[in-house]
């Protein structure tokens, strides 16, 4: 179970981070701060 909970936090942190470099791309730094906040 703890290997599943691993993975998917992997998962959400690199969704995170594809999201807040899209972001920053398209709205410059306001784009990053509400994806980081979001």
């Amino acid at each position: 179970m703890k290997v599943i909970e691993s993975i998917w936090a992997k998962i959400q942190f690199a969704i995170t981070v594809l999201g807040g470099a899209l972001g920053y791309f398209l709205g410059g730094l306001d784009g990053l701060l509400i994806a980081l906040i979001v």
